[in-house]
């Protein structure tokens, strides 16, 4: 985590607040471990008062790049850089004015090249039947982490009214015994 936090550019993440902060929809590219840091993002950022999509099917993902707006923003989330579906809708995306995030530990990989703002974890080494880490994966974590407390933070206000809308509507109920549900 502390080689992630090193390789954090302020300018990029600044950037990236911006990004977000425009967006009407932002929508999640990802697979295998990957999957993991983008669910945290829909929720930190659904919290935080953004429309997030998220499908776990690649295709269903690359069909969603083609119908994004020059108001959305997708986010490409891959540790190598390469893989093949999430380069795929990050290149459909540009195609379509979208603006992309894209967060990988390959600085020279599609996935950098294609993002509007790249933001890079540390590298770690291996390749074939090891491949990544669990470093990897604290490593994305660490970036959305630092992602939705920039936006919280810059946004500060609007953020703590989703937070508290979004705490009776979707979380009370699960942590008060007896609370019934909110209802419509």
């Amino acid at each position: 985590m502390a080689q992630t936090a090193k390789q954090v550019s302020g300018d990029a993440i600044s950037r990236a607040v911006d990004l977000l902060h425009e967006a009407d929809a932002v929508v999640f590219c990802c697979m295998g471990s990957s999957s993991i840091a983008a669910e945290e993002g829909v929720m930190r950022f659904t919290r935080a008062g953004k429309k997030c999509l998220l499908y776990r099917d690649q295709s269903v993902q690359v069909m969603l790049a083609t119908i994004l707006t020059p108001r959305d923003v997708l986010i490409g989330i891959s540790d190598s850089g390469k893989s093949t579906a999430i380069v795929d809708a990050m290149r459909l995306a540009r195609q379509t004015g979208a603006t992309s995030i894209g967060i990988t530990s390959v600085q020279d990989s599609p996935l950098a090249e294609l993002s509007d703002v790249p933001l890079f974890t540390s590298n770690v080494a291996g390749e074939g039947l090891y491949g990544e880490s669990v470093t990897s994966k604290w490593g994305r974590l660490l970036l959305i982490d630092i992602l939705y407390a920039s936006y919280a933070a810059r946004h500060f206000d609007d953020t703590l009214q989703h937070l508290k809308e979004t705490y009776e509507a979707g979380i009370r109920h699960s942590r008060s015994p007896g609370s019934p549900p909110v209802e419509s």
